[in-house]
Order: structure tokens, then sequence, then C-alpha cells
């Protein structure tokens, strides 16, 4: 999968395997950018198993996994429905009856809760490209940590990741695959 897109007033390219970590303050921008991207707004580019994606084809990048900061999920259906809403079968979601809160209302989660349910519905989706905004929003170190495993197992299977946070530790993943640019 190659991406390439315009971030500012420079061309930016991810590979299979890259991650992007957009920085900054609330209200720069982030989150207007991340859903600019996703919805073909931007000026990008996508080629996927050398089949070019068209910059129009908004409903393909809409078919990505993404995190947004409000949740989007359904607060009268329970963790599993919510999870099993995004097209997997049910047998994709059989690990949950583990999750102690899997048969719960999401109206009834916290806010940490409510994002770990967003998390595993990222991973559910089994998408090539993620784009995140605020992932680690809510979330306490050992889930923190946890994530960081999941975002490197998706990058090493030739995922790509565009994520945006203003938390410190969420830049503090970077290595070698990782692309950090400040708004």
């Amino acid at each position: 999968m190659l991406v390439d897109f315009l971030l500012g007033n420079a061309r930016r390219r991810l590979s299979s395997g890259q991650r992007l970590i957009i920085t900054g303050p609330n209200g720069c921008g982030k989150t207007t950018w991340l859903k600019h991207l996703s919805c073909g707004h931007s000026d990008l580019s996508i080629q996927l198993d050398g089949r070019q994606i068209q910059q129009w084809d908004s409903l393909w990048l809409q078919q990505q996994a993404t995190l947004w900061h409000e949740y989007g999920l359904y607060d009268n259906l329970t963790v599993q429905d919510n999870i099993a809403l995004m097209g997997c079968c049910p047998a994709d979601t059989g690990h949950l009856a583990q999750w102690p809160h899997a048969s719960q209302y999401v109206r009834h989660l916290s806010a940490g809760q409510k994002q770990r349910v967003c998390l595993q519905r990222v991973l559910t989706a089994n998408r090539p490209l993620w784009l995140l905004d605020e992932p680690d929003a809510h979330l306490d170190e050992q889930t923190v940590a946890w994530w960081q495993q999941e975002m490197k197992l998706h990058q090493s299977s030739g995922g790509v990741i565009i994520l945006s946070t203003h938390r410190q530790h969420g830049a503090n993943a970077v290595d070698s695959s990782s692309m950090v640019v400040s708004l």
C-alpha cells in the first residue's frame, strides 16, 4: 500500500508498515485534517495491491478503519453488537466473551471503556488503512501499552496508520517506521 498526500505545504508518502503521527495542541486542526482525508477532500493518492484508489472514491476511504473522538457507538446496543456492526461475522467477535463488558450496553460504560470498544472495532474491521483521531484518549497506561502492540502488529502485516495525538506518550511510540508531523 502506498498513501501519498499533502499535509500543509509538504507532500508526504507512507508505504506499507508505516505510521504517521500528527501532533499538536487541542484545536490546531488535527481532527479536521483527518476528516478531510477520510472523505477524499484532500490531495490524496492511494495505491493498494497495484490498484489506484481514486481521490473521489470516498466510499473506499470511509470503509477503512476509522476512530473519532466522538466514539460513533450506539448507546442502546451492547458492546458486542456495536463491534458486530463493523460487518464481521459473529465468529469474529467470539473473543469478546472474555471481556467483562461484552454484554453491557454502551451507555453504561466509562469514557475509557468506550474508547476500548472503538479500538476493538478498528481491530475487528481488518482494514489495511487506519485513520485514528486520538486513539489513546481516556486510556490507562496498561491499555495504551496494549494498543501500541496492536498498532505494531498491524504495521508488521503491511498496514498503514495515520493518527493524531496531543498526548506526549502517543508520540513516544515513534520508531523507524514512524513519521511525526507537528501542526
